[in-house]
């Protein structure tokens, strides 16, 4: 099922060089020169955390995690020495492709950018012991350029000894590589899968970087299992688009963009030639009509507090709500960011198609302390920045906790340039009451209150997260 033959290993990320040496694959359904590029762009992608594995090994973990391509035939043209080396990686491969990890992985459709990630994660205890070669980033497995039409170059003595090496390292280690395949987070791998599959078609070094560690994350995995469980009913809640509403006194002016039934009549006075020009040029007037508030256009700030005060079952909620409610206004076609917060405000990630929102919300780990008044201060900044963007309304939903005490003047000066809703997780008080939220909530255009004590259990956090976002189970 694997391939094999000569090998191309590019030279570092660090010097910025890309040598490759031959490798043969001849695929039934399928082209050589397509597996060649699939492959190439998994060693440039794991080149940017600093790994550099050969080509070979790169195109054969493809197809044995799962490549479009169904079958491989062994097509050998190298040296007798590399060809008994290679038999028990093959049959390694073939095991892998055939164990039970795998076969849900498949079914997941991982893009290139997860699938390098999950290969750098199986690999970390070769990696760790490999190359042999005293400079990591120049391989003796380079040199030759690969054309796929051509004749395939033979390796050298160095390159053969080179692979032979991993592939040792790789039967030595193999009952290792098979527990880190067994241990892959599935969960993780579907709810990126699902959510922000485009985004790893080309990621960067820092997003593969938060990957691997997301990947290595019990907090994140609990953040991942609720999540998993409040968005069906996110999903399913999607509601279908409704005719616009229109106050009633109707029209409020004039604009040059609108539908046929709001043109001025005035308009069609003009000859035909004349009146498609205009039409053309977006010279002709409309008449503007007069909007409720509802249907006014936001831009929704989604922040989460990451303060130490937030660790364990309420970094858990509150991150997987955000993710949820995230997901339920990109449903709505609203324009959303999210953030974090604690000394000071993080920077604002955008939440649309290409953009690693969810990585983020699950990988972030930067604690910097506590300064609500500082952090609310630059938010009031940020949000400043955002209506100078656009004529947006901006919406500001913050998760917290109730010692998020934030002085009142602060407060005051953003609720002036935004609707401000806040989630607050409480402790019961002496009386079994849930505490009561800070001063400040009085000012907000809403708060909401969750029960910490419900945050214990699975079905009363559940209910409390629908609750929140408004939908039913």
């Amino acid at each position: 099922m694997a391939a094999s033959g000569t090998v191309a290993v590019s030279a570092g990320h660090a010097l910025a060089q890309r040598e490759r040496a031959g490798y043969a694959l001849r695929v039934m359904r399928g082209d050589a020169s397509d597996m060649h590029l699939r492959a190439t762009t998994q060693q440039q992608m794991v080149h940017r955390l600093g790994v550099h594995l050969p080509l070979l090994v790169l195109a054969d973990m493809e197809v044995a995690l799962g490549s479009k391509a169904a079958s491989v035939v062994d097509l050998y043209r190298g040296p007798a020495r590399l060809e008994a080396g290679t038999a028990a990686w093959r049959d390694w491969c073939r095991a892998v492709r055939a164990s039970d990890a795998v076969i849900a992985l498949t079914r997941l459709r991982p893009s290139p950018g997860i699938l390098s990630a999950i290969t750098v994660r199986i690999f970390r205890d070769v990696i760790a012991r490999w190359p042999p070669s005293r400079d990591q980033f120049r391989l003796a497995l380079g040199g030759v350029e690969l054309d796929p039409r051509g004749e395939l170059p033979p390796l050298d003595s160095q390159g053969i000894e080179e692979l032979m090496a991993f592939f040792g390292l790789v039967e030595l280690q193999r009952d290792r590589l098979d527990v880190a395949l067994a241990r892959l987070d599935l969960d993780t791998i579907r709810l990126l899968s699902i959510l922000e599959h485009d985004a790893f078609e080309a990621p960067g070094a820092e997003d593969l970087a938060r990957l691997l560690a997301i990947l290595d994350s019990p907090s994140a995995h609990d953040v991942v299992n609720f999540a998993l469980e409040l968005l069906p009913s996110v999903m399913e809640s999607r509601s279908a688009p409704t005719a616009r509403a229109y106050a009633v006194n109707g029209y409020r002016g004039l604009t040059r963009s609108g539908s046929i039934d709001d043109l001025m009549l005035t308009e069609l006075a003009y000859d035909d030639d004349i009146f498609l020009q205009r039409f053309v040029d977006r010279e002709l007037f409309y008449h503007d009509r007069e909007r409720t508030r509802d249907n006014e256009p936001e831009r929704h700030l989604v922040l989460i507090d990451a303060t130490a005060g937030m660790r364990g079952l309420r970094e858990t909620f509150a991150r997987g709500v955000a993710l949820a409610f995230v997901q339920q206004l990109v449903e709505r076609r609203k324009t959303v960011f999210v953030a974090f917060f604690d000394s000071g405000l993080h920077r604002r990630v955008p939440v649309r198609a290409g953009t690693r929102a969810v990585t983020y919300l699950l990988g972030f780990d930067q604690g910097r302390g506590r300064d609500y008044d500082q952090a609310f201060r630059e938010l009031t900044r940020e949000v400043q920045r955002m209506r100078d963007e656009t004529r947006d309304d901006i919406v500001v939903t913050f998760i917290t906790h109730g010692r998020c005490l934030v002085p009142r003047q602060a407060m005051l000066d953003l609720v002036e340039v935004c609707k401000l809703h806040g989630i607050f997780v409480l402790p019961r008080g002496p009386s079994g009451e849930v505490g009561e939220p800070p001063e400040y909530a009085h000012l907000l255009s809403a708060w909401q209150v969750v029960d910490e004590e419900s945050l214990s259990k699975s079905k009363p956090r559940l209910q409390a997260a629908r609750s929140l976002l408004g939908v039913s189970a």
